[in-house]
């Protein structure tokens, strides 16, 4: 099936321009509001003082113990091995009495932090199977994941994240035995790559299924063994987790929401006293159980697409649309997982609607969140990256409103595709009745045999 821009007249390589004048503008109007007013603005998380913890805490933990008895860690035992290990590298043996003040020692971590945000989007758009885009276009793109908003956020969080897009490439391309290593490595950095086991269901590749898991499964003990005696409490702790309905802040689930589950976190928040904010729109807890009525049937469809146009499916494309999955999936996943989606990019571009999921994809990277639609005074807060106390006022822009909305809108338009082409798929719904005249023939022979 030719893609979009192989049939259109529109210049790919004119979209990806103004995509990258787009982010790259964003990029500077955050500098500017950063150096008037001393603090990152919204979709940037509001707490100014945790700039890089989602990279520190788990590093403090790492030579802690009670990580997972005590912290109620949900890192899987690998991160907690490969963040000690670089904690050695910069500081030795020096312990700290919290977190902060580890990262108030560990300068050089942050530089090679930043360096690794910079050095991972090149590595993925150097592998093979982005041949098909040229030079220019590749730099581009790789300005715009420098410069697009939900980097530019992951970054500021100091979100591990960014690492598992070094092993999504061989999972989209790999060979068999390098991608289930790869999904192994996944699911030990963040649980929720469990997902991309439904690949194998789909295939009924069930001993590459088997080899997947063992390899996931040996990684988890041997790790586990490593680094804390209690790490099998880590499986109570995911569970916990992902039921707590009040672990996170309002204003936290907002910032860079990639489910619309977020909405359903907030309306289902609200007591009788806050509903009047949204009376024209009905009970709020209703309004919430619809929001995520309508996300079930979603991901539901998407499952069902991936598994009725197997046939007609490259594998490629049942891992986009696993990955789409993930991101839909709630408010624990965060909104991280939107950095995923430049791993997929040539998937994307390769499909009969490539320039839709390529303007979607954009429109989630830009920074609409200058749209201001809700803002409040948070109070006085010590700012890390410009060292100086001030009030911080909380806004929340459109961006926080649009990408949930898109990500769905995204995954739905993926299981579209597919659901579509399985007509032309051999073995698909399409049935094609026999005509007239091969009846005929057919009845001939059987007379004549």
């Amino acid at each position: 099936m030719p893609s979009f821009f192989e049939t259109n007249t529109i210049s790919r390589k004119m979209l990806i321009l103004a995509i990258c004048v787009a982010t790259v503008g964003g990029a500077v109007s955050y500098w500017s509001f950063f150096t008037s007013n001393g603090y990152l603005p919204s979709p940037f998380v509001y707490d100014k003082t945790d700039t890089f913890m989602d990279f520190f805490h788990p590093m403090f933990w790492a030579d802690s113990d009670g990580r997972y008895s005590e912290w109620g860690s949900v890192y899987p035992p690998l991160n907690f091995l490969v963040l000690d290990l670089l904690r050695w590298l910069a500081v030795g043996d020096e312990r700290f009495l919290n977190a902060f003040a580890l990262r108030e020692n560990a300068v050089n971590l942050q530089i090679v932090l930043v360096t690794a945000y910079a050095l991972v989007p090149a590595y993925v758009i150097s592998r093979s199977y982005w041949s098909d885009f040229s030079v220019t276009e590749r730099l581009m793109i790789y300005c715009i994941a420098l410069t697009c908003t939900p980097m530019l956020f992951a970054l500021e969080r100091g979100n591990l994240a960014i690492f598992s897009l070094l092993l999504l490439p061989s999972v989209i391309y790999g060979k068999p035995v390098g991608r289930a290593l790869a999904i192994a490595l996944l699911v030990n950095l963040k649980p929720y790559f469990a997902v991309l086991y439904f690949l194998y269901i789909v295939r009924r590749s069930w001993q590459e299924l088997a080899g997947a898991l063992l390899a996931g499964g040996v990684l988890f003990l041997v790790t586990g063994l490593l680094v804390d005696r209690e790490f099998f409490l880590f499986l109570e702790n995911l569970l916990a987790f992902s039921r707590n309905e009040s672990l996170f802040s309002l204003r936290e689930v907002m910032s860079m929401p990639s489910s619309i589950s977020a909405f359903s976190y907030v309306l289902g928040s609200m007591g009788p006293h806050q509903s009047g904010y949204i009376e024209a729109l009905g009970d709020p807890i209703a309004l919430a159980y619809f929001l995520e009525g309508i996300k079930w049937a979603v991901l539901l469809f998407a499952l069902w697409a991936i598994i009725s146009s197997q046939a007609s499916t490259e594998d490629r494309q049942v891992v986009a649309v696993l990955g789409a999955i993930i991101s839909n999936l709630g408010v624990s996943v965060g909104g991280y997982t939107l950095i995923f989606y430049l791993a997929f990019v040539p998937v994307f571009v390769e499909m009969r609607l490539g320039r839709t999921y390529l303007i979607i994809v954009a429109a989630m990277a830009l920074p609409l969140d200058w749209l201001v639609l809700v803002k409040g005074l948070v109070g006085q807060q010590a700012i890390y990256l410009s060292g100086i106390t001030k009030d911080i006022e909380w806004e929340l822009g459109l961006g926080s409103i649009v990408r949930p909305v898109l990500n769905l809108l995204l995954l739905a338009s993926l299981s579209w595709e597919l659901m579509s082409d399985r007509r032309n798929a051999p073995g698909g719904i399409c049935i094609q009745l026999p005509s007239a005249k091969s009846v005929v023939q057919k009845r001939e022979g059987i007379l004549n045999g």
